[in-house]
């Protein structure tokens, strides 16, 4: 009886998805974007490093890659890869990212004029930029 309570828990839910060929196309595509900087892993490969989830991150691109094969889409070396690249100067701003949501009510958001000076509901007042030339 112990050994079925600790099998239940190491039970792990699955969801089927149901793709069409473009949609599977369009995942396919997903993982293989890259960055100018490190043309060696994915944007996907980069996200599941950062979160120490490298190891699902390989098991996805693996049922994608599979589900890909059975499909006839190509994959690997005859399938197109896709990089970011900027095709304009960036507009750059230094915002603080609170660690958690901050509940605001309704008074203090109509004391600030709305949007890019919050993230994450926490005002950024004492770092506003008053023209271009302050970035």
């Amino acid at each position: 009886m112990a050994k079925n309570k600790k099998k239940e828990h190491e039970r792990v839910n699955t969801f089927r998805v149901n793709l069409t060929r473009n949609e599977l196309i369009h995942l396919r595509d997903v993982f293989s974007v890259t960055v100018p900087l490190d043309r060696d892993s994915t944007v996907s490969q980069m996200l599941a490093t950062a979160t120490n989830r490298s190891i699902v991150e390989s098991g996805v691109w693996h049922k994608i890659a599979t589900a890909c094969v059975r499909a006839e889409i190509p994959v690997g070396d005859s399938a197109p890869d896709y990089v970011v690249v900027s095709v304009a100067q960036p507009q750059l701003n230094v915002m603080q990212v609170a660690s958690e949501p901050v509940s605001v009510s309704s008074d203090e958001i109509t004391q600030h004029d709305n949007s890019a000076e919050t993230v994450f509901g926490k005002y950024l007042d004492d770092h506003k930029c008053t023209s271009e030339n302050d970035v």
